[in-house]
């Protein structure tokens, strides 16, 4: 089992959770990474400056269907069902890699519920476009949060 860490983002605090999931399926002819954990360092730019949330996210190279939660507050006027109050978004990363520095994923949620993640991350289902970042670069991943490579092993 695979285990990410635990961060803490704004109002929105995310818990990696390990999962198992499926074997990777890239059918890359490339040679394989020497890289097998990317720690990604979460940031907000406040007067110009980045400054780190200490909200780490660290993901294994290659690893299946990698799950996480984030508590959100409570969203939407009037909240959709499951939204009230404070509660659990859903997300996931696949097909994960490291190839000249660069860091990319495919990530799939938020769902409300482990179950849901899992069956869709599993079955490939509606995932975003591949999501990548340096070490070079602050890559804005949502609006005012910031992601940056802090270290590979």
């Amino acid at each position: 089992m695979k285990c990410l860490s635990t961060v803490s983002i704004l109002p929105v605090v995310f818990g990696l959770i390990a999962c198992g999931g499926k074997e990777s399926d890239s059918g890359s002819e490339a040679e394989p990474s020497s890289v097998s954990r990317v720690t990604v360092g979460t940031f907000i730019e406040q007067g110009g400056d980045f400054v780190d949330k200490d909200a780490d996210l660290t993901y294994e190279v290659g690893a299946s269907c990698q799950i996480w939660a984030r508590s959100s507050q409570e969203h939407g006027d009037p909240p959709p069902a499951g939204h009230e109050g404070s509660h659990d978004h859903w997300n996931a990363a696949d097909g994960s890699t490291y190839e000249d520095g660069v860091f990319t994923w495919t990530e799939y949620g938020p769902f409300l519920t482990e179950a849901e993640i899992a069956d869709a991350c599993g079955a490939g289902s509606n995932p975003s476009d591949p999501k990548s970042v340096t070490a070079d670069d602050y890559t804005e991943f949502q609006e005012g949060l910031f992601l940056r490579i802090k270290s590979v092993e």
